[in-house]
């Protein structure tokens, strides 16, 4: 009788395992707070509400011109809400520094208030094999998109600006990713927390694609040598091709980088507007 007594106290003693929340799930609480970012009129990729006082956040490669080097705000930035009947401008909560390059992180404000928003969670909270979920949006399409799949990894990535060395954590993922999820939020399926941002770079690859896009449009034109002996333009045909398909790769691979650089940049921002 002691004998079954002890067994069945150790039973109930033993923590019990927190179910995994599914998917669905994650959308239905949080679809409200991802929104849509419009540059100069056309959507440009995804951010998350992460105050109710319009703090979102982004990649930072969402809202800055190529031209500058990623270091400058374009001239005309807005957000679509989910529920909201027009677009709302914004602007950067905080200005852009090489810390916002280095992570590919942006926060902007918008004028609104009581938004639902996200909660924050930590990159920690997830490890290789888990499950993650990105809500997030591509162009043409006003409905936001429910992507599933598993942290592959979790690494380092390295951003080299005027010749010095950047770290930023990161977690690699195996979802179905293309241009448009930029900025979008990486929920750990665990605790429904936001764990990252994605920058839906091709892990591995698109870094190939842009030193092979660099090379093409440096060399431009290349005669051909036949009959006609006519110039054209191959090299910048091959470059819009490959452009192209930079653009809209669908890869079994993304990365996002870790949620703490939005949480550090939130801090700055709520601090600024005091």
């Amino acid at each position: 009788m002691i004998n079954r007594l002890l067994i069945l106290t150790l039973f109930v003693a033993l923590p019990l395992k927190s179910a995994e929340l599914s998917s669905k799930d994650i959308l239905a609480k949080n679809n409200g707070a991802v929104v849509q970012i419009i540059v100069n009129g056309e959507f440009h990729g995804t951010g998350f509400i992460i105050s109710k006082d319009g703090l979102i956040a982004t990649a930072n490669h969402v809202i800055t011109t190529k031209e500058s080097g990623y270091t400058e705000a374009s001239k005309k930035i807005e957000v679509r809400i989910p529920n909201s009947p027009r677009l709302h401008f914004a602007r950067p909560a905080i200005p852009i520094t090489t810390t916002s390059k280095v992570h590919d992180v942006a926060i902007l404000r918008v004028e609104v208030i009581d938004l639902p928003c996200v909660e924050l969670g930590e990159l920690s909270e997830v490890e290789q094999g888990n499950s993650v979920t990105v809500i997030g949006f591509v162009p043409g399409l006003n409905q936001s998109l429910l992507l599933t799949g598993i942290v592959s990894a979790k690494t380092e990535d390295v951003t080299v600006i005027d010749k010095q060395a950047y770290r930023s954590r990161i977690a690699i993922f195996e979802i179905p990713v293309r241009g448009g999820v930029s900025g979008s939020p990486i929920f750990s399926n665990a605790t429904g927390r936001v764990v990252g941002v994605v920058t839906t770079k091709v892990y591995g690859i698109s870094q190939q694609l842009d030193e092979t896009l660099s090379k093409l449009n440096s060399v431009g034109e290349v005669t051909m040598v036949g009959s006609t002996g006519a110039s054209v333009g191959i090299n910048k045909t091959l470059a819009g091709l490959i452009g192209t398909l930079e653009e809209n790769l669908v890869s079994g691979l993304g990365s996002a980088v870790n949620i703490s650089y939005v949480k550090e940049m939130k801090a700055e921002a709520e601090k600024a507007k005091k």
